[in-house]
């Protein structure tokens, strides 16, 4: 039987507690904060380096129409720098999928716990092999758990059917990566040349997807980004 978890909120402070549960120490010099807009001078006001993005969206409005980017399938040339990623088969656990996509790919200091042995134990397997390894992680299930009763709206009953998706936006290897556990492999958007870059294409995409149903309110935004004590 598929594993089914309660959904994560999509509320920086919610996540912020949930990166100190899985150990990520402050000297990472990371935290999460609200993107209030993706025209060009929205998206200077988040913190630089950006490390990745995170988007929550409602999957019956994106569904419309042609896929968005190329799926790259892992192992499908051996020569690409590739993101780390891993599917997903846990039911409602598409927000911790997305923080162990942003942190995996984000090149800062994981610290030595839960976070830092989920990344090392998983790094030598397929994307699917990681995706089992999850589904028997009693200590991470325990701690989306505690972090998905942080919110402030109450979490739905854990047979509910929930609609919306978290998917992470990374820059590896001079690229801007989609990582969603439900697709194929890592889905690529083109090249970056910079960390400013990243953070235009990867807004851009997500302009895409909102653009299947501009009248949706369930669109949210959440960038890991530099944060200074």
């Amino acid at each position: 039987m598929t594993p089914r978890w309660l959904p994560l909120e999509s509320n920086p402070d919610v996540m912020n507690d949930y990166l100190a549960k899985l150990g990520v120490p402050a000297s990472s010099k990371s935290a999460f904060v609200d993107v209030w807009g993706l025209d060009a001078e929205a998206l200077q006001f988040i913190p630089r380096p950006v490390h990745a993005l995170l988007l929550l969206f409602p999957v019956d409005a994106v569904a419309k129409g042609e896929p968005i980017g190329t799926v790259v399938e892992t192992g499908s040339d051996a020569s690409a720098v590739m993101p780390f990623y891993t599917k997903q088969t846990i039911a409602n656990a598409c927000g911790t999928i997305a923080l162990v996509h942003a942190l995996a790919n984000a090149g800062i200091d994981l610290g030595g716990g839960p976070i830092h042995r989920i990344v090392t134990r998983l790094a030598p397997l397929t994307p699917m092999e990681r995706a089992k390894a999850l589904e028997t992680d009693t200590e991470l299930s325990k701690l989306h758990e505690e972090s998905s009763l942080d919110g402030q709206t109450d979490a739905p009953p854990l047979e509910d059917e929930v609609d919306l998706h978290f998917i992470a936006f990374v820059h590896v290897g001079g690229k801007v990566w989609e990582l969603d556990g439900s697709k194929a492999g890592p889905v690529l958007h083109g090249d970056a040349a910079d960390n400013d870059a990243f953070v235009t294409a990867a807004a851009g995409v997500v302009q895409k997807f909102m653009a299947r149903d501009p009248d949706a309110t369930r669109f949210t935004v959440v960038a890991l980004a530099a944060h200074e004590e």
